[in-house]
């Protein structure tokens, strides 16, 4: 089944610009750094207490990678794909099989890890069609490697923003098909009218799914980021020329947040942090 949420993959056009400033948001530099010439891609990855970001550079041809062609809509910087992490892999391929969702073939690859020990990746990912328009790929779950950057860095994904026009195909796909678990579905009134919403919850990380019916295909929208202290984190965002808004109390109570105008990679990015008054 699937537990975890390995990481979300960012489309960079400038690998190495795109780094320092994803590592200035962030608060840290890059753990690791992937080159699978083989897969097509190399990546700057950063490890958070739930996840993994990965920013994507592609190298080769991209129907070597995912077995789709790679849109021309993905080819400005964008959230390129979200990756789950199973832990029963061959079994949950057969199984996505049997259901319908035409899952690639197995792609592998090696690559080193920060202790220069030959690792192998395997994943697989699902075709774009009518069906399901997102990217997702399917992976092995691993174990997070616990972290203490400090309070004034950023430390977990906190949700995944989708919009859709096509809320019960998404709720059909993750919920019925991919097993996640479907924590809220219910209609809000933020003063611009009701619109449905839905939370499936998966490895500490929310995938909020937002009705927009103005909209002919699903596309990812944004990243809400937690931190352990929204103050400091604020004062450093602040101070490194970030465009913040001011601290304001979040709509889950207990919550603060601060949204950013000019995120890294254009990147709709809100931060959330708790409120400890």
């Amino acid at each position: 089944m699937l537990t975890q949420f390995k990481n979300i993959m960012i489309l960079s056009k400038d690998l190495e610009e795109d780094s320092i400033n994803i590592s200035s948001f962030l608060g840290f530099k890059e753990t690791s750094n992937l080159n699978i010439p083989e897969l097509g891609f190399k990546s700057s990855v950063y490890e958070l207490l739930n996840s993994e970001v990965h920013l994507l550079s592609i190298i080769a041809d991209e129907i070597n990678v995912y077995e789709n062609p790679f849109e021309c809509e993905h080819k400005n910087e964008s959230i390129f794909a979200i990756c789950l992490g199973s832990n029963d892999f061959l079994n949950d391929y057969k199984k996505f099989s049997e259901l319908g969702l035409n899952p690639s073939k197995i792609n592998s690859g090696f690559y080193e890890d920060r202790d220069k020990v030959k690792q192998e990746i395997r994943f697989f990912s699902f075709p774009i069609n009518k069906t399901c328009d997102l990217r997702i790929l399917i992976s092995e779950a691993s174990e997070i490697q616990i972290r203490d950057n400090g309070e004034d860095v950023i430390t977990k994904i906190n949700q995944v923003v989708v919009y859709s026009s096509e809320m019960e195909s998404l709720k059909e796909l993750f919920e019925s098909k991919l097993g996640i678990r479907l924590a809220l579905d219910q209609e809000f009134d933020f003063g611009q009218g009701k619109i449905r919403m839905m939370f499936f919850r998966i490895g500490g990380v929310t995938i909020e799914i937002v009705e927009d019916t103005k909209i002919d295909k699903n596309s990812y929208s944004g990243i809400g980021w937690h931190c352990d202290s929204i103050s400091l984190n604020h004062k450093r965002l602040s101070k490194r020329g970030f465009n913040i808004s001011p601290i304001r109390k979040g709509r889950k109570e207990g919550t603060l947040v601060s949204t950013i105008k000019d995120a890294p990679l254009s990147v709709p990015t809100i931060i959330i942090g708790p409120d400890k008054e």
